[in-house]
């Protein structure tokens, strides 16, 4: 008997028929993108994933819907027009040269016992990133009791000092989006993703978040709810469509008096990815004995509670 898992691994293209069917630049392109953010480790690669997903769909000849009809335009637009407003009239945080972000995130991804390993994987992240770019990450798993430093260098994708180089006029960002942007199932989808990576980066300055924001309320496939999140009355924001003939959705949620995230959310069939943000704040420096931690660790060696040195299955 052929199962749904026969069917899906039959229609599954080979790495040589992708080749066959992909022009080189388009199959480089996509490999860098890949390999810029696996160097990240900002997170589970859900976006990543799709991406790469769509691409196999097409050449496999399944057919993949942009988005799904039904999305309360009005609304959305004016959610989002509503936190643009609170956005311009914010005074930060804005990183400047000599200073750091200082971020803390809670993150819970829940993998598929069906499409995948049915784990539950914890991961707290504490991280600084400097105006070039360069961004020290202490990651730790609280169900496993361990600790990794890294120290990820500057990259040419996104820096706090590219972020004050963006557009802070909607219609000059959404040109520069439309010129730059690629990827996804969709050229709406694209910009989506883009803006709302911005957004939960932290990076943008007031008014480019603005603009951003008023960009996303206009961008097709878009939706908004009212959510209250410990207490705090926010904004759901998200895009949907399918994969692989399956729903997936994709969500950030942002606070109505700060317009900055709060938290995101990702599902598909391989599983959900939860993020909460716990502390945004822009600081002076790193703290010295943070700084001893790094100098003690060789960066991406697990760290445990313990002190016992991992073993290749923990690695």
């Amino acid at each position: 008997m052929t199962t749904l898992l026969d069917q899906l691994e039959t229609a599954r293209p080979t790495q040589a028929a992708l080749d066959s069917h992909l022009p080189a630049d388009v199959l480089d392109r996509i490999k860098v993108d890949v390999a810029r953010k696996a160097a990240q480790r900002a997170r589970p690669l859900h976006r990543r994933r799709r991406v790469l997903a769509a691409v196999a769909a097409t050449v496999a000849g399944v057919a993949i819907v942009p988005g799904l009809v039904g999305s309360d335009r009005s609304a959305a637009h004016a959610d989002l027009t509503a936190l643009a407003m609170v956005a311009a009239n914010s005074d930060g945080p804005a990183i400047t040269p000599g200073t750091f972000l200082h971020v803390k995130t809670e993150a819970v991804q829940r993998n598929s016992s069906l499409f995948g390993d049915g784990r539950t994987l914890d991961t707290n992240r504490e991280q600084w990133v400097r105006w070039d770019g360069v961004i020290w990450v202490i990651d730790t798993r609280p169900s496993a009791g361990w600790a990794e430093y890294m120290v990820l260098p500057k990259n040419d994708w996104f820096t706090p000092e590219r972020a004050a180089e963006l557009p802070d006029n909607a219609s000059e960002l959404r040109a520069y989006l439309d010129r730059t942007v690629s990827g996804s199932n969709s050229h709406e989808e694209a910009i989506f993703v883009a803006i709302t990576d911005w957004v939960h980066s932290n990076l943008l300055p007031p008014k480019t978040l603005a603009a951003a924001l008023e960009v996303l309320a206009d961008v097709d496939g878009v939706d908004t709810k009212d959510v209250t999140v410990r207490g705090r009355d926010a904004v759901e924001v998200s895009y949907n469509r399918f994969w692989h003939d399956l729903i997936a959705s994709e969500s950030i949620v942002i606070d109505r008096e700060t317009a900055r995230t709060i938290s995101e959310h990702d599902s598909d069939p391989g599983g959900t990815y939860e993020l909460e943000t716990t502390l945004v704040e822009v600081v002076e420096e790193i703290p010295a004995d943070v700084l001893r931690d790094f100098e003690a660790h060789k960066d991406d060696v697990r760290v445990y509670d313990d002190g016992h040195e991992p073993t290749a299955d923990e690695m």
